[in-house]
């Protein structure tokens, strides 16, 4: 005889379980099926090009939220405003620094091969002067 399997607890957390993925089930089930109604309705697709006037409406109503919410909280601006100047401070900053350091790299390096051929020609000239003319 085969041992028996023990029977499952019916405790609350089997039923919390058993009622959480059924829940996420018919979740997933109800996204679906909207999804296949947009489909089928052509809404996701675009099958419709929006007019030019519906396009001007749409920003228009979309500037209005924006004024609106600003002018309920100016504190948004602001904030908006000190983030973008810290941040652009910064990133010029930045390339004005690299900027320099390349420019400062370039003249080192200009300055050792002119020093180079200075020394070069010094030499040269000391040892055409050594050199007793018949």
């Amino acid at each position: 005889m085969a041992p028996a399997k023990p029977a499952e607890p019916e405790g609350p957390k089997n039923k919390i379980f058993m009622d959480d993925s059924t829940r996420k089930s018919s979740l997933v089930q109800g996204e679906l099926a909207d999804l296949e109604v947009m489909r089928q309705e052509g809404d996701g697709g675009g099958s419709r090009r929006k007019s030019v006037r519906e396009v001007t409406n749409s920003f228009w109503d979309d500037v209005h939220y924006t004024v609106k919410v600003v002018g309920q909280n100016p504190r948004m601006l602001f904030v908006s405003f000190v983030v973008f100047a810290i941040l652009c401070a910064g990133g010029l900053g930045l390339v004005f620094y690299l900027a320099q350091q390349q420019d400062n790299k370039v003249k080192s390096t200009a300055l050792g091969l002119a020093v180079e051929t200075g020394r070069w020609f010094c030499k040269f000239l000391k040892f055409s002067c050594s050199i007793e003319y018949l």
